[in-house]
C-alpha cells in the first residue's frame, strides 16, 4: 500500500511540477447567461496587471475607467485592485469560454509597467505612445500592440506570445521558456537574449543589434538590417542576422549563427573548439 502511495504521490508532483503545468488553469469558469456591460471610474494608475483570461483593449482617453463586457456569471468572478497608481485586473478563477470577457481599459497617463499572464490578451485599435514601458509576459499572456516610445524592457517566458511594431529608439528582449516574440522594429539599438527554447523574430531597421542565444533558442533577425551586430550563440542555439557595416560572431557548444549580407567594414568571427558553427547564407 505504501509502494502505491509513493507512486502516485511522486506520479501527482511530475504531473503538476515537472511539466509545468499552471495549477491555476485547472479552476476555470465558463461563461454563463446574459452578457452585461458595466461601467467601472477609476484613479490614475502608471502600472497594469492583467491575469485569468480576460481579453483587455488599451484605450488612451481624458478619464480613468474600464468598460467590462462579459457574461453574467462572470461578474461573480471578476476582481480589481487599484492603489498607489497600480491597477490589477484579474479572476478568482480562470476564465475560458464565454460569450463576451472583455475589459476596456481608458487611461490618461502613461503607462510605465504592464504586465500580462494567464492567457490574458492585449490590444489596441491605434498606436499607443509612451516614455519608458516594461512589458513582462507570461504564463500563455498574448498582446498585440502598435507602440512609440523611448525605451522597451520585453520579457517573455512560459509560452507567452508578443506582436509588436516599434518604434523606438533602445529595445531589450529577454525571452525564455517556449515563449515567442515577434516583432517589427524601427530602433537605434536592439538588445537581445533568449534561451530555452524560446523565438524571437527581428524584422525592420536598427543602427546596432547584440543577440545572445542560448539552449536551444532562436532568434532570426535575418530581416532586421543592423549596422553594426554582434552575436553570440551557444548550447544548440542558432542565430540569423543581416548586418551592413560590421560583423562580431562567436559560437560554442553547437551554437550555430547564419549571416546574409556580406558586411563591408570589419568581421570577426570566432568557432569554439566545442563546436559551433558560423557560415553566411
Amino acid at each position: 500500500m505504501k509502494t502505491i502511495t509513493y507512486a502516485l504521490v511522486s506520479s501527482l508532483c511530475f504531473l503538476f511540477f515537472g511539466c509545468n503545468i499552471n495549477i491555476d488553469y485547472l479552476d476555470k469558469i465558463e461563461g454563463e447567461g446574459e452578457v452585461i456591460t458595466e461601467q467601472i471610474l477609476l484613479d490614475s494608475f502608471t502600472e497594469v496587471e492583467l491575469k485569468k483570461g480576460w481579453e483587455v483593449i488599451l484605450e488612451p482617453a481624458s478619464s480613468n475607467y474600464m468598460v467590462v463586457e462579459a457574461n453574467e456569471n462572470l461578474f461573480e468572478v471578476f476582481e480589481y485592485e487599484n492603489k498607489n497608481g497600480k491597477l490589477i485586473l484579474r479572476a478568482s478563477k480562470q476564465v475560458s469560454k464565454a460569450d463576451a470577457k472583455q475589459i476596456t481599459l481608458y487611461f490618461t497617463e502613461k503607462l510605465e509597467s504592464l504586465k500580462v499572464s494567464s492567457g490574458t490578451k492585449v490590444t489596441s485599435p491605434e498606436r499607443l505612445n509612451f516614455e519608458k514601458l516594461d512589458l513582462d509576459l507570461s504564463s500563455g499572456g498574448e498582446v498585440i500592440l502598435d507602440l512609440e516610445l523611448n525605451t522597451l524592457n520585453i520579457e517573455t517566458s512560459s509560452g507567452s506570445v508578443a506582436h509588436l511594431v516599434l518604434d523606438l529608439d533602445d529595445l531589450f528582449v529577454d525571452s525564455s521558456s517556449g515563449a515567442r516574440a515577434d516583432l517589427d522594429v524601427n530602433a537605434v539599438s536592439v538588445n537581445v537574449e533568449s534561451s530555452s527554447g524560446s523565438e524571437v523574430n527581428l524584422k525592420g531597421t536598427t543602427s546596432e543589434l547584440k543577440v545572445q542565444s542560448s539552449s536551444g533558442s532562436n532568434v532570426d533577425a535575418e530581416r532586421l538590417k543592423s549596422d553594426n551586430v554582434t552575436s553570440k550563440a551557444s548550447s544548440g542555439a542558432y542565430v540569423s542576422v543581416y548586418s551592413v557595416v560590421n560583423l562580431k560572431a562567436e559560437t560554442s557548444s553547437g551554437g550555430n549563427i547564419k549571416y546574409l549580407n556580406q558586411p563591408t567594414g570589419d568581421i570577426e568571427l570566432n568557432k569554439s573548439k566545442s563546436g559551433g558553427s558560423i557560415d553566411i547564407k
